[in-house]
């Protein structure tokens, strides 16, 4: 007898503290089926046989749209970008919404049959750094010219970033 009351009692705290935790509608098969559906491997990382897991964390709003998503733990490369994009397309799509919860979803990134296995760690390395670097040049040199009439250049700038923005192929991208 006491223990059925015990039993009662613990189901009934049990309600009280188990909150609905926001679902992808479907589950989580549903969730990983839509994301390898609208997935597209970013150039970069699929020509360098990069994979990897990304963590994307993101919060929902009243009608279950994505807010704010951003890159917990990534590459830092287009992987990350991809990773948010497909993020952003589950908005609309969850159930059991608790407004203000932080959500953090894994997105795998994995090349089949891309004849990546001869691929060594060192040269998928190497390509990640040659991405961050590069980015970090067409960053700079698009925060040149945006800032270009608030700060004091000088002819050697002025040509070693010219020559920056074509190099990178940023000549489209930049008006001065």
């Amino acid at each position: 007898m006491i223990l059925n009351y015990l039993h009662i009692i613990l189901l009934l705290l049990s309600s009280f503290f188990v909150a609905d935790v926001p679902t992808f509608k479907g589950g989580k098969v549903a969730l990983e089926n839509f994301i390898n559906e609208n997935m597209k491997y970013p150039d970069f990382s699929k020509s360098n046989c990069i994979e990897g897991k990304i963590f994307v964390k993101f919060q929902l709003d009243e009608q279950g749209n994505v807010v704010n998503p951003q890159v917990e733990q990534g590459l830092g490369i287009d992987l990350d970008d991809e990773a948010i994009r497909l993020i952003k397309l589950t908005s609309g799509k969850w159930q059991n919404l608790q407004v203000g919860t932080s959500l953090v979803i894994p997105v795998s990134f994995n090349l089949q049959n891309y004849k990546c296995e001869n691929v060594s760690a060192a040269s998928i390395k190497e390509a990640i750094n040659y991405y961050k670097i590069r980015k970090g040049l067409e960053s700079s040199v698009i925060n040149y010219y945006k800032n270009k009439d608030q700060i004091k250049t000088n002819k050697q700038d002025e040509a070693v970033m010219q020559q920056l923005k074509e190099e990178l192929g940023l000549e489209e991208e930049i008006s001065e």
